[in-house]
């Protein structure tokens, strides 16, 4: 999927997780994801709005 997204000029991946779910986030940061910040979203099926947090992976400049 990089080489794919490289390939295309993709500069970089977004991620998002839910705070009560750090195996997600863990996953992420195993991938090489970091965690930018926080976002607030609207998620009706949940109750309405709900903090995220932001994870970004640059494939600018890897080499893998």
């Amino acid at each position: 999927m990089l080489a794919y997204a490289r390939a295309i000029g993709i500069p970089r991946l977004h991620a998002d997780t839910f705070p009560n779910n750090p195996a997600s986030a863990r996953a992420l940061a195993k991938a090489g994801f970091v965690t930018i910040g926080t976002a607030d979203r609207d998620f009706p099926a949940r109750g309405g709005i709900r903090r995220l947090f932001r994870h970004v992976y640059e494939i600018e400049g890897r080499r893998r």
